[in-house]
């Protein structure tokens, strides 16, 4: 290294900066690499969400129905199964796709109770947090959406639900009161001729035969209200709940 005594009277002006360094080609593309890896994994990772996405939204049936299912033990997928296949005889086809395709959306979640307050049926603080919070989640974005109206709920949570939520309202659609009695807004399964009649027989995992009409029993099916509620004037929402106001009409006579 050069003495003091020679660069103290070097001008800044008089010092030559070293020449950049050369790289070969292979060293620039390791070197940007390096650099910008996590982006490309992310641009590949989001251009593979975007194509999953493109691919089962265009290669899925869209439903002609959705009747969702509220309760805190869920069903059977055999019995939701042949719940949707069983019903979609009976319905027109509202797409025009050429085929009617029923969709049962169930919500596996129990009602909270108010400190002190007796209930019949499981509560909140009895659930699978984790089942209660995915449960709940769904139904809020059901509710928040114009998409379907028919619900059932289980019959020892039915009250509470319609208390927490104030999903089912009046026939000519009107947003019912709180506190308004459930029987005065739903039919309970059996009592439908419509529903009755369906072929629920279903097996479980032992092959032994069920019949799904004895679980059904007790459950109360109602339609959702629109007037006076926050998805009134979105699009769509009339036509859709004129549409399941048929087929409510239709499954409830």
């Amino acid at each position: 290294m050069p003495s003091y005594r020679y660069l103290r009277d070097l001008k800044p002006e008089d010092q030559k900066p070293e020449p950049p360094p050369e790289y070969s080609q292979k060293e620039k593309a390791k070197n940007w690499w390096h650099y910008h890896w996590g982006w490309v994994a992310g641009g590949v990772a989001l251009v593979a969400l975007v194509v999953y996405f493109v691919v089962t939204t265009l290669g899925r049936t869209q439903p002609d129905y959705t009747i969702g299912i509220v309760t805190p033990f869920s069903p059977p997928d055999q019995l939701t199964s042949q719940l949707a296949s069983s019903l979609a005889p009976l319905l027109p086809d509202k797409n025009g796709d050429g085929q009617t395709v029923v969709a049962i959306e169930v919500y596996t979640m129990a009602p909270a109770a108010e400190e002190g307050e007796e209930t019949s049926g499981i509560t909140a603080a009895d659930a699978d947090p984790y089942t209660q919070m995915a449960g709940v989640t769904r139904l809020s974005a059901t509710l928040s959406s114009a998409d379907n109206f028919i619900f059932l709920f289980s019959p020892d949570e039915a009250q509470a639900y319609q208390d927490i939520y104030q999903i089912l309202g009046w026939p000519d659609g009107r947003k019912a009161d709180e506190g308004t009695d459930i029987t005065q807004l739903s039919i309970a399964f059996e009592d439908c001729s419509t529903l009755a009649g369906l072929d629920l027989a279903y097996t479980y995992f032992d092959d032994t035969p069920l019949n799904g009409q004895e679980y059904f029993t007790g459950y109360r099916v109602g339609l959702r209200a629109i007037a006076g509620t926050s998805i009134e004037t979105k699009k769509n929402a009339l036509e859709n709940w004129q549409s399941d106001h048929e087929i409510f009409t239709l499954l409830t006579q």
